[in-house]
């Protein structure tokens, strides 16, 4: 709901930037972030505290994937 609402007031004062998502973002969070018009997401503690890095990296890249495919 957050980033929603800096999107607006961007879009509203005519603000054109790129906003990238940070902080606490899980994998299951990329989607529904990308979908409200955030431009990116940025991970650390997903990744660092993950027990299978490798793996976690993976499911944020299939996510992000995912998100550009259907924009296309």
């Amino acid at each position: 709901e957050g980033y929603k609402q800096i999107i607006n007031k961007c879009r509203d004062n005519n603000i054109a930037i790129p906003i990238i998502a940070i902080g606490g973002i899980l994998v299951n969070d990329v989607y529904g972030i990308l979908n409200v018009g955030v431009y990116g997401v940025a991970v650390a503690s997903a990744i660092t505290h993950s027990p299978n890095k490798k793996e976690t990296i993976k499911e944020f890249l299939s996510q992000l994937n995912q998100r550009v495919l259907k924009s296309v």
